[in-house]
């Protein structure tokens, strides 16, 4: 589940796609695409997070879901050296595993989505 935020010049779909290939190195014409989440989601931080000098206390995304069927990425060839490794997560595994202000959120997506397992 890439996320990341949306540079000046860019459109959400166009910011999915760039964050696709850097935290993943997956190519969206690799990927089917389905759909675009309704409305745009939000979540609050624990705690204020700091960083380059702002704060911040949440997250506002746009969601998509894509259908993959290739190879699972080598993390350590992505962009961004975000991630030591991938690998496929039942979305009960994920809700599991995620910080606790997330869990809501990924309820909702999995839920629009129709997404099995949550």
């Amino acid at each position: 589940m890439p996320q990341g935020g949306i540079d000046a010049e860019e459109s959400p779909f166009q910011a999915m796609q760039r964050e696709l290939v850097e935290e993943t190195s997956i190519v969206f014409d690799d990927t089917r695409f389905i759909r675009e989440h309704d409305e745009w989601l939000s979540y609050r931080f624990r705690q204020p997070l700091e960083k380059e000098g702002r704060v911040y206390i949440g997250q506002r995304q746009k969601w998509f879901l894509l259908a993959y069927d290739g190879p699972l990425p080598d993390a350590t060839q992505t962009l961004d050296k975000e991630f030591t490794r991938f690998n496929w997560a039942e979305p009960a595994w994920l809700m599991e595993r995620t910080t606790k202000f997330k869990v809501d959120l990924y309820k909702e997506i999995f839920t629009a989505f129709d997404i099995d397992n949550v």
